[in-house]
């Protein structure tokens, strides 16, 4: 499956995410950090898992919408629990909606490490809004 992620141009550049499966309500994303992505004591600083743990719940709602045709999933509630330190190497990171109505979703989310530990969670609503461009 292609790199078909279509996030700020910055993260496209400089945290590339490959699409591993995407459904009905679901998707998974994995991408590969660096040192770029690494904090003060070597780890993947918060943030950047915050940007894929966005990433994906917003690909999950739109994918529930139309099956995620000329969808787009914009943000309004997001709460992050990081369980343990991601060092640099790949991570997979898995969206599901879990309820909602027709246009806003409930999802969760979960990023794990290379050896399957999870890492990160996370809980979303997002509202599906058709795409403009």
């Amino acid at each position: 499956m292609s790199n078909d992620v279509r996030g700020a141009p910055i993260l496209s550049e400089h945290m590339p995410v490959q699409v591993c499966e995407r459904g009905a309500g679901c998707v998974v994303f994995e991408t590969e950090y660096g040192d770029m992505h690494l904090n003060a004591i070597g780890t993947v600083h918060g943030g950047m898992l915050a940007s894929l743990l966005d990433m994906v719940v917003t690909g999950a709602a739109a994918s529930a919408v139309n099956d995620g045709v000329n969808t787009f999933g914009v943000t309004i509630s997001f709460t992050i629990n990081f369980v343990r330190a991601l060092g640099p190497g790949r991570a997979r990171c898995e969206g599901v909606v879990t309820g909602g109505g027709a246009r806003t979703k409930f999802v969760d989310a979960r990023i794990y490490d290379a050896a399957g530990e999870l890492v990160t969670t996370a809980t979303a609503t997002v509202r599906v809004v058709e795409r403009t461009r």
